[in-house]
């Protein structure tokens, strides 16, 4: 059975636009572009600290990775680079 709340890529990366295109506002975004639209703005609030740059990298990276995406997934690759980038901070800044 599919999960009925899984996408495509490239239906991310529409949604993606549709919420920069309503400032990503997750109220408009969802009236104006649809559920998954609304989608993105929360993942960019509540998983990316606000840093749309890293949502769009993560449509990316995941759908390298699968064809189709859910929310759930994308909160996992944003959340993997985040632990990356502090492991990265926190060993660079041990060997100064």
């Amino acid at each position: 059975m599919t999960n009925p709340h899984t996408y495509g890529t490239q239906q991310w990366r529409e949604a993606f636009c549709a919420a920069e295109d309503n400032a990503f506002c997750d109220i408009d975004s969802r009236e104006k572009a649809g559920e998954l639209a609304g989608d993105v703005c929360e993942l960019r609030v509540d998983e990316a600290d606000a840093d749309e740059g890293l949502v769009f990298a993560a449509i990316t990276v995941a759908g390298g990775l699968r064809g189709e995406l859910d929310r759930n997934f994308l909160a996992r690759v944003i959340k993997a680079y985040d632990e990356e980038k502090t492991t990265w901070r926190l060993s660079r800044s041990s060997t100064r």
